[in-house]
């Protein structure tokens, strides 16, 4: 489903598995998608990336993206019904939705 790519030139460090990722850090996340940090940072601001849906805060500085939901969100921001029923079956998804 992912491209598994290497995320660091440092070679005695294991390429990322993208393919197996949910959740990515911003570092990660940004060698993914090639944008840069304040593209990044002003999508979290304006509210296009949605905390709680698309990132989250599992502590008080940590970031992690939701990759799935954000690759969609590239491909149909354009189309904001197509993102949100990637959003819904994203959320069905969870054990607390079973």
């Amino acid at each position: 489903m992912y491209k598994v790519i290497e995320c660091s030139t440092n070679r005695s460090k294991p390429a990322f598995n993208y393919e197996k990722a949910i959740w990515v850090t911003k570092s990660e996340l940004l060698e993914y998608i090639r944008i840069g940090r304040s593209r990044v940072t002003n999508l979290m601001n304006s509210g296009d990336w949605k905390e709680g849906i698309h990132w989250v805060r599992p502590t008080g500085k940590q970031l992690l993206f939701c990759l799935p939901l954000i690759l969609d969100w590239m491909v149909n921001h354009a189309d904001p019904q197509a993102h949100e029923r990637a959003i819904a079956n994203f959320l069905k998804s969870l054990p607390s939705n079973q």
